[in-house]
């Protein structure tokens, strides 16, 4: 996390509150970083420093400049191709994360696990981040509100959420197959 403000540490502490009453059911490592001084630019070198971002699987940046984000996008994958992929989640999320940490990757164990074939499965969303899944899917469907570089990527295009999308796509295209 990149400040000290009362309310980021207060979310911070309990958000590893929740990791360690689940420690049980959890998988992996998680690494919940307080980032102190970043005013002056020392906390994020000192993290590196520190040896904490060894490996890590998703980073995410925030802004309400949205135009800014989307430079970013732009700039930002091909200086990490072959290593990472960013993507915005949001207009206003712009997550970075490693190749194998995407939603196709967990469509793909998801159906292992429940022991359904991929060209059995749907997918359905509205950013960025959704195209490793659209990609994966057996039926890949697109929200109204996606960007035009998302609903290109998807078999089919639904309504808004406003619109009851997921309620239509489910009704169009997924049930009638």
């Amino acid at each position: 996390h990149a400040c000290g403000h009362d309310a980021h540490c207060a979310m911070l502490v309990g958000a590893g509150k929740i990791i360690y009453e689940n420690r049980g059911k959890l998988k992996g490592a998680a690494r919940l970083l307080f980032q102190p001084g970043e005013e002056g630019h020392g906390g994020g070198l000192r993290m590196v420093e520190a040896g904490y971002l060894d490996r890590v699987d998703k980073i995410v940046a925030a802004s309400t400049n949205f135009d800014l984000l989307v430079a970013l996008e732009g700039k930002l994958n091909p200086l990490i191709e072959g290593l990472a992929f960013a993507a915005r989640s949001q207009s206003y999320y712009l997550d970075v994360t490693a190749l194998d940490a995407n939603k196709g990757t967990a469509l793909i164990a998801l159906a292992a696990q429940l022991g359904v074939e991929m060209a059995h499965t749907a997918a359905i969303g509205d950013g960025g981040n959704d195209v490793a899944m659209f990609q994966q899917a057996g039926l890949s469907i697109a929200m109204g509100q996606a960007e035009e570089g998302v609903r290109s990527q998807a078999s089919f295009v639904t309504g808004s959420n406003l619109e009851d999308g997921v309620a239509t796509a489910i009704d169009r295209y997924i049930l009638q197959r």
